[in-house]
């Protein structure tokens, strides 16, 4: 059994906004991509339209919001992630120069800290960190930042990997999750699945949602 959480990449501080009311009203988690168009070539809230990170606070009451950190040095703005009520944060390691001040942030707040590679990275970075997370996000498409891509097949050995050398670490999978690639990431030992055009850009999201988390649990 794996969990389901719905993704959204937030276009300004309204499309978020309408986002995290209507995922609010049929589930209680999502996680919010935050691309600062420098780690990748895209951008997002709150680095367009003049939005500011207090507008989590109104919704994380409400549902369990976890931020994505597609930026560079995210170690440089978790905090104000954190202060406006997230419950988890992922990082990636390709972004991180200080590592030691994420660390300590994570001992001085309340949060789940995730660390994401990309499938051209080598695992070994990932196993010297990961005693510091709480869990992993390793990559189902082949380039961060944009929603819709084909399915990576690299991810599952690297699944596998994980889920050898560390039994009891919870792994997430962020990118092509749907009806198609579940029950693979599911074998290969994912424990959560991020899903985001499967579900928003249906046409019927809640139902999209429900679809998968069926099959999650099957």
């Amino acid at each position: 059994m794996a969990t389901v959480v719905p993704a959204v990449i937030p276009e300004s501080s309204t499309h978020l906004v309408d986002t995290l009311r209507a995922i609010s009203a049929w589930h209680d988690e999502v996680q919010v991509d935050i691309v600062d168009g420098l780690f990748v070539p895209h951008t997002s809230w709150p680095y367009v339209s003049g939005g500011t990170i207090d507008t989590l606070s109104a919704f994380t009451q409400d549902i369990a919001i976890e931020i994505d950190l597609m930026v560079q040095e995210p170690e440089t703005v978790i905090e104000d992630y954190v202060r406006a009520g997230v419950k988890r944060v992922v990082v990636h390691l390709e972004t991180v120069k200080t590592l030691a001040r994420i660390v300590s942030l994570k001992q001085k707040y309340s949060f789940l800290l995730g660390f994401s590679i990309g499938n051209d990275t080598p695992l070994e970075i990932l196993h010297a960190v990961v005693g510091y997370a709480d869990y992993v996000q390793l990559m189902g498409i082949a380039s961060i930042g944009a929603q819709g891509q084909l399915f990576d097949t690299r991810v599952i050995d690297r699944i596998r990997a994980i889920r050898h050398a560390h039994a009891a670490l919870p792994i997430s999978i962020d990118g092509s999750v749907n009806e198609a690639t579940v029950a693979a990431l599911i074998d290969a030992g994912a424990d959560r699945l991020v899903s985001g055009s499967a579900i928003l850009r249906a046409e019927d999201p809640q139902r999209a949602y429900e679809t998968l988390a069926h099959l999650a649990s099957a």
